[in-house]
């Protein structure tokens, strides 16, 4: 297998560069750097978003592996401490851990060639998938500029961060911007107004009662959630708030489509019949159904990790609507993602690389 200080020099390298959403183009450029010394390869690139492909051979199962290159945390430089075995550095968990194993089995030719003999392998490296519209995500822009490549892919791995488990489906997100009008006054004199928190009290307690549901999708639990996850009124400590707004965010499981989500939320809201109550539905991300493939079932038979669901938005979702067999599988702690000293395991880094190389390596006799 690669040796771990050629993990940990490249890792510390991409951690060295800063990506922070919309701003991920020096990291790119040390991709194309590597990939300039490959031959036989084909690119397509968009808006510092790129797709690594490799000419394909006939009977070949086609696997690509897809990592963001951005980051959320503030830059800092980043450090290993080798008593701890913990590297620090922005997005070192989210994900660039994932982004520094697929890099190495690019940069080293003996790895790639013999991973090339077994599987018609590709990788996508895209930005902008942190707090952006799906309209703004770099794979989305692959996605809509070169659908030709999203043809007959087998399986597509998402290095997001799982803790080296592999974690299926996607959740989809609904986010509301619910506001309340009343009248503002003075608080001496209540009497003149009408408080919008007092109003917004009854949308708060409700949301408070809802538990999350349960949804069992091939053995796997899903939950349904809906939260509040903002909250503002009118400022003054001597004035009766003449608004509140807030942010309604909806988790659904997934097998509900985008138009049962909005309804079901729309319904939920509108039946609380609160007076002056607008609600803007500003931000919908569809859910991605768990795939069910034999060629993925082998990928997870060899990985021989914990499988569960993941409760939470990825790109799986958008290759689910492809109908792309998917998986999100990455060595980047889930806990600390967008923390602001965040950190990866070393050590679940190296175990990663070693699953992920032994699978590329093996012939598979069922190809």
């Amino acid at each position: 297998m690669i040796a771990a200080k050629e993990i940990l020099s490249t890792f510390l390298k991409v951690l060295s560069i800063p990506s922070p959403t919309f701003s991920e183009g020096e990291l790119l450029g040390f991709i194309k750097e590597i990939l300039f010394v490959i031959s036989k390869k084909q690119t397509f690139e968009s808006n510092d978003s790129i797709i690594v492909d490799f000419p394909e051979q006939p009977g070949l199962k086609k696997l690509v592996l897809v990592g963001h290159l951005d980051a959320v945390p503030k830059f800092f430089p980043p450090h290993f401490e080798e008593k701890s075995n913990l590297i620090y550095g922005s997005g070192a968990s989210d994900m660039k851990a994932s982004l520094a194993v697929f890099l190495v089995l690019l940069s080293n030719r003996e790895f790639l060639d013999l991973a090339l003999k077994n599987y018609n392998l590709a990788f996508i490296f895209y930005a902008r998938e942190e707090g952006t519209p799906i309209e703004q995500n770099g794979l989305n822009d692959l996605i809509r500029k070169f659908p030709k490549f999203f043809k007959g892919l087998d399986l597509a791995i998402v290095g997001e961060p799982t803790n080296n488990q592999i974690q299926l489906g996607s959740l989809g997100s609904l986010h509301a911007r619910v506001k309340i009008l009343g009248k503002s006054c003075h608080s001496a004199r209540p009497w003149q107004g009408e408080n919008a928190l007092y109003k917004a009290v009854k949308l708060i307690r409700e949301v408070e009662k809802i538990k999350p549901q349960k949804k069992k999708i091939m053995g796997l639990d899903f939950f349904d959630v809906v939260e509040i996850t903002e909250s503002e009124t009118e400022k003054g400590t001597t004035t009766i708030p003449g608004y509140w707004v807030g942010n309604v965010n909806y988790r659904f499981t997934p097998e509900k489509s985008l138009p049962q989500a909005r309804e079901y939320l729309k319904k939920f809201i509108n039946d609380l019949k609160i007076t002056d109550l607008h609600t803007d539905i500003y931000s919908e991300s569809y859910s991605g159904m768990v795939s069910d493939t034999p060629f993925l079932w082998d990928f997870i038979k060899a990985m021989k990790t914990k499988v569960c669901a993941k409760q939470a938005w990825t790109d799986v979702a958008q290759f689910a609507k492809l109908k792309i067999p998917a998986l999100n599988f990455g060595p980047g702690l889930s806990e600390q993602c967008h923390k602001e000293n965040e950190f990866a395991d070393f050590s679940l880094v190296l175990e990663y690389s070693e699953k992920l190389f032994s699978f590329l390596m093996k012939e598979n006799k069922e190809n």
